[in-house]
């Protein structure tokens, strides 16, 4: 016996590429992901599969007997016309296949009918295909996603429900029969049948409310940046999902992300939607929707349940090691939950101390980070830890070509990045806050970022003038203090200093950060070695309590194009001018 496990899925209604398995002896398989045996009558399959999965010996069918009902669909299974499988030596109970792999459902039909109480005009409406067998049993629903993708509902599957999918589905079903700004408010429900069921249900008066569906409960950071901006559209985002882990958690993802506009509503006693449509209380559903709660912030603590739970599920306190002794002992390293303030004049190296701390960060933790440097591009941003990770010099590609590293670089590229565990992002300066609060809001909802870096920070506000700059900033940098509270993230920003020694327009990037490090240096020096020393301070704001003043150094080697701590040298210390 030959098996062959893991393959791609020889059916066109499905899109698996490694569900599907085969007995080369026998001649038969099964698709773990869509559920169809191989072969089965009225199934389609790719021209690749004749070859690749050969079939045993077939008996003639009985004369009459027919599994197509159009020409097309005759044209489309011709490989299969003339044949019906030999059921006699198949073996039930090989476990490549599933139970009910060879259920026979007959000629396979689209028809206008209504299933699960939707009406055929409602399916007609989102452009869904409804299939029946030839005794009228609906055997599929077909959904189209806008991108042009089809998701399938496998209606014989009672357990577990069959889903298969082709082509992309990471947007929205139903988004492109509302467009942005279309109503007040959007619906979004947790599967395509919802948001049938929720549109036929709330229509009339006049008005036509946008409903839409999530592919899955558990949207991806692709989906999410496909439709953040049409949802961002409403004012108001109704949520109808299921009242179960996956359903919380959704729904706590997008409050999340679209502050002070998500509501809820209450299914009672029903799964969803679709339930209250099926047992015949439209009404019911129409005035639970009108009575949608806004979805609770799950930052308030009200009672000692909530108190005990928030010590039991709390982690202890999570930072990285800098690497860097004399910080990481007076700071444990750059912490989460807290803004982590590195200021210091021009020239002393803070692009590269920033540099330093994230490649430490990818490094030796699984941490997820995403930096926004607006002072270089993300090509240099980007060979800048390329460096750090070679030990050599590769921050320009004639650097890479004159080394011959072209294929090091792509694989140091792929380590660093893969997994979406390093983000490059931009802020625009002539956005407002709002904008770039809803940006970093997707960036840690959305894509589970641990730590943002931002430098330098006062470039943000860099489009208002200079009447604005300091309330703008001032607004920015609260809010993201705030953030840091509310969701765990450690942000990393640099400051430029100003000629009193403090954050250049506003002081309270100082008053909200949780750390303060200052880093000075001489770039004017005579000693080769002080001109690219940068020295490191622990001034004003140290959150973990463990002391303040010098904290160790690090210097510069311009042929690797790297920052190395220096594990021993004498503390630079400002006199009693305060110069150093």
């Amino acid at each position: 016996m030959t098996e062959q496990r893991n393959q791609p899925c020889p059916h066109l209604e499905c899109g698996s590429s490694d569900a599907f398995g085969f007995d080369s002896d026998k001649g038969y398989g099964g698709c773990f992901s869509c559920g169809n045996g191989y072969p089965s009558k009225g199934m389609t399959i790719h021209g690749w599969a004749k070859d690749k999965y050969p079939l045993k010996p077939m008996k003639p069918r009985a004369a009459g007997d027919s599994s197509w009902e159009t020409k097309e669909e005759q044209e489309a299974n011709n490989y299969w016309d003339n044949y019906v499988m030999d059921t006699d030596d198949i073996d039930e109970s090989a476990d490549v296949l599933e139970e009910d792999a060879y259920e026979a459902v007959g000629v396979v039909k689209e028809a206008k009918v209504s299933d699960r109480n939707i009406l055929s005009s409602t399916f007609k409406h989102f452009g869904v295909k409804v299939f029946t067998d030839d005794n009228d049993v609906v055997i599929k629903h077909v959904y189209p996603y806008p991108a042009g993708g089809t998701k399938t509902r496998l209606c014989l599957h009672k357990k577990p429900k069959k889903f298969p999918c082709d082509g992309d589905i990471s947007s929205l079903f139903g988004l492109n029969l509302f467009p942005p700004s279309s109503s007040r408010q959007v619906t979004v429900t947790e599967g395509e049948c919802d948001a049938m069921a929720v549109w036929q249900m709330i229509q009339g008066g006049g008005y036509t409310n946008p409903v839409v569906s999530v592919p899955s409960a558990t949207v991806g950071a692709k989906g999410w940046a496909n439709v953040k901006s049409y949802l961002d559209s409403f004012d108001k985002i109704i949520l109808s999902v299921d009242n179960d882990k996956a359903g919380n958690e959704l729904a706590e993802t997008m409050a999340k992300m679209f502050l002070g506009k998500v509501y809820r509503v209450n299914h009672g006693l029903h799964k969803d939607a679709n339930d209250f449509l099926m047992a015949g209380q439209g009404d019911a559903f129409k005035k639970a929707w009108w009575a949608a709660k806004k979805v609770k912030d799950e930052s308030i603590l009200s009672n000692p349940d909530d108190y005990i739970n928030l010590y039991k599920e709390s982690p202890d306190f999570e930072y990285f090691k800098t690497g860097i002794p004399e910080l990481d002992r007076k700071m444990l390293g750059i912490c989460k939950g807290y803004i982590t303030l590195i200021q210091s004049p021009t020239g002393t190296g803070k692009s590269e101390v920033m540099r330093y701390l994230e490649y430490q960060l990818l490094k030796n933790s699984d941490y997820r980070v995403a930096s926004c440097r607006k002072e270089e591009t993300k090509v240099r941003s980007l060979l800048g830890l390329v460096s750090y990770d070679l030990g050599t010099n590769v921050t320009l590609k004639k650097f890479v070509d004159e080394k011959g590293l072209d294929d090091e670089v792509q694989e140091s590229i792929t380590k660093l990045t893969q997994d979406e565990r390093f983000v490059t992002f931009s802020i625009d300066e002539t956005q407002t806050n709002d904008e770039t609060m809803s940006q970093l809001n997707y960036l840690i909802s959305a894509m589970d970022i641990d730590y943002l870096f931002i430098e330098p920070i006062q470039d943000i506000v860099s489009g208002a003038n200079a009447s604005e700059k300091e309330g703008k900033l001032s607004d920015l940098i609260t809010r993201m203090g705030n953030m840091c509270g509310e969701t765990g993230v450690g942000i990393v920003v640099i400051a430029h200093e100003n000629t009193q020694g403090g954050a250049m327009y506003s002081s309270m990037i100082t008053k909200k950060a949780g750390f303060k490090i200052i880093l000075q240096g001489d770039r004017e020096s005579d000693d080769p070695t002080e001109r690219n020393r940068t020295y490191v301070e622990i001034k004003e704001k140290n959150r973990v309590g463990l002391g303040f003043g010098p904290a160790g150094a690090v210097d510069f080697d311009i042929e690797t194009y790297m920052l190395t701590p220096v594990v021993h040298h004498e503390p630079k210390t400002p006199d009693k001018t305060g110069d150093w």
